[in-house]
């Protein structure tokens, strides 16, 4: 997962940006054909920041999903929540304030769809993308709306979509590869004389993984 965090000016302070192995997984279960519910996320905790500072990368979703089987494969639609969180801690220096950028901690709703395509009898195509209706950015020590950084900032659009291969080694296990994009607008609400003089900040999370699927009882 590589993540970004941009600002608008450009000029207006450096932007910050790293790199860093998560882990994750996804499960999905469907009591009846048409109706389940998806729970699901990821986590990092090993990249330090300047090689000082820790941080912590988590996202965490839930949802209610609706199955349509077509002739060419699957549409899903969801609608639940999310809880996204980039947070970076003070090594003990109480320097952590003096960074470019705040902690970032998205709550709120989420709703979007899946296609799936069966390519062959072996190998299968999923596309999605969701809308994220992002209702708190205050949390976090070092909050978005922390005095130091943006107390007057507002959530802006917000977005994530994926692509991803499966192929079947087994009737119940698919061998998987894929990528993902996480993408927050926030309005800083910057005025003049402000610490950071910027009218925008851009937060993207961009992934590429490999996995495991199993499934039970069915594809």
């Amino acid at each position: 997962m590589r993540r970004s965090f941009d600002y608008t000016p450009s000029a207006a302070t450096p932007a910050n940006s790293g790199a860093s192995p998560s882990i994750g997984g996804d499960v999905t279960w469907f009591p009846t054909l048409r109706f389940g519910i998806e729970v699901g996320g990821e986590y990092q905790s090993w990249l330090k920041i300047l090689d000082k500072y820790p941080s912590v990368e988590s996202d965490l979703h839930a949802s209610l999903v609706a199955r349509l089987p077509l002739s060419f494969g699957n549409v899903y639609l969801r609608v639940g929540g999310f809880r996204q969180s980039y947070t970076v801690t003070d090594d003990g220096t109480a320097t952590r304030q003096n960074l470019t950028f705040p902690d970032a901690v998205y709550v709120g709703a989420r709703a979007g769809a899946d296609v799936s395509v069966d390519l062959t009898p072996k190998l299968v195509l999923r596309v999605g993308a969701d809308y994220r209706l992002v209702a708190s950015i205050t949390g976090g020590t070092y909050a978005i709306t922390y005095r130091d950084y943006f107390p007057r900032a507002k959530a802006g659009p917000a977005f994530d979509g994926a692509v991803s291969l499966a192929y079947e080694v087994t009737k119940n296990l698919q061998l998987l590869i894929g990528g993902d994009i996480r993408r927050y607008m926030i309005s800083t609400g910057s005025q003049v004389g402000d610490r950071i003089n910027a009218s925008d900040a851009t937060d993207q999370y961009l992934g590429g993984w490999l996995g495991l699927a199993g499934t039970y009882g069915g594809r």
